[in-house]
């Protein structure tokens, strides 16, 4: 059964199995396109993919949704904790479905007048549909989501704590032209640039093209498993090709972005010989690098760095794009000046003993070691 239909009131729906979410994957995709910012990994295409090939069996989920009349307004998946050890699995811990390869997730919420009052039904519905759990875990905040913004004031009667995770994304402004981007990196970072392009540009025709995913999706997905096992991850096992469920994965996902008309190839070539791609995925006016691999044979010319100057370029040149997220924060995205953004981790439980022992407690605990941990490792390498 699909969202309710009644004209004004409020409705709140918990579903945990495929075949009934499928009925609100059209109204949750359009939430995630309609929402600003536009995020992907929100998107029932994203968490439709992450449940059939990298959930475990054995670990319950559920999605809640809160519709106000005939628009969903909100969306919530979690699941339960997999690696839950003594006390949690017998008061289970939920968590929202951030992975190496989702690392923004959490709760997906439109533009309502109470923020507040959507995402206590959220959570109200998460606590009743299962049985005893004692606290939610929502990781892959970003800071600039509606979610996050609404987090920061509290949510009564619930207890919140907001923790910052170590990692990091990071985004570039497509409305400045590229010229300011380029101006702005180091004379030898614009120079390492001109000399990887004009080394790749003699051993044949440089071209940067940018291809619709439906075109030749089996074509594209197969060339970009073969650069990425031909670089590092090949060698250490962690290609795509080296790991069918996370080749699963991408290939069911991808290949629903693509049809529905959200995935790019960005193609660098030389020749007839490809050097390096990028993954892109388009919602809305935001683009989101995901992926990148390149031929190793050429890795002295600085294949990575070249694709995502030419990326960067044809997002500029762009007027309907306003943002390029890398989802990470990495030595490119410092050369290139992004403005970095962290990952939040909150935690959601209600008030009283048992939650203050075996939720708040723990979690305070863990956020303190993690906090001296960094600042030993900050000391050591000072």
């Amino acid at each position: 059964m699909g969202p309710s239909r009644t004209p004004t009131a409020w409705h709140v729906a918990a579903i945990d199995d495929l075949d009934t979410l499928a009925a609100w994957g059209p109204a949750w995709d359009d939430l995630a396109l309609r929402t600003r910012p536009a995020q992907p990994t929100l998107s029932y295409t994203w968490v439709r993919a992450q449940l059939e090939h990298l959930h475990p069996a054995d670990t319950p989920w559920c999605v809640t949704f809160v519709s106000r009349g005939t628009r969903v307004v909100g969306v919530l998946p979690l699941r339960r904790d997999p690696n839950a050890r003594g006390t949690g699995r017998w008061l289970p811990v939920l968590r929202s479905l951030a992975d190496d390869h989702t690392p923004i997730a959490g709760p997906l919420l439109g533009e309502v007048d109470d923020p507040h009052h959507v995402l206590d039904l959220l959570v109200r519905a998460h606590f009743r549909h299962r049985t005893h759990p004692v606290s939610i875990v929502l990781e892959g905040l970003t800071a600039w989501s509606p979610s996050t913004i609404a987090l920061r004031g509290g949510l009564p009667p619930w207890r919140v704590q907001r923790f910052a995770d170590v990692a990091e994304g990071s985004t570039v402004d497509a409305r400045v032209p590229y010229a300011e981007h380029l101006a702005a990196l180091s004379s030898n970072a614009r120079s390492q640039v001109r000399r990887a392009e004009k080394a790749i540009g003699r051993q044949g025709r440089l071209a940067f093209e940018i291809e619709r995913g439906d075109l030749r999706f089996t074509e594209r997905f197969e060339a970009y498993k073969e650069l990425e096992a031909s670089g590092w991850k090949g060698r250490a096992g962690t290609a795509l090709a080296h790991r069918p469920r996370d080749e699963a994965f991408f290939r069911t996902l991808y290949g629903r972005l693509a049809a529905a008309g959200h995935l790019y190839w960005h193609v660098l070539s030389c020749g007839d010989q490809t050097v390096a791609m990028e993954v892109v995925v388009r919602l809305g006016r935001r683009i989101v690098v995901h992926k990148v691999a390149y031929d190793e044979a050429w890795r002295t010319h600085s294949p990575g760095h070249v694709v995502w100057s030419r990326t960067l370029e044809a997002a500029c040149s762009d007027p309907e794009l306003r943002t390029v997220d890398l989802l990470s924060y990495d030595a490119l995205a410092d050369r290139w000046k992004a403005v970095p953004y962290p990952y939040d981790r909150v935690l959601v439980h209600r008030t009283g003993l048992v939650p203050l022992l075996f939720a708040h407690a723990p979690s305070k605990v863990r956020a303190t070691l993690r906090s001296w941990r960094e600042l030993w490792r900050a000391r050591k390498d000072g």
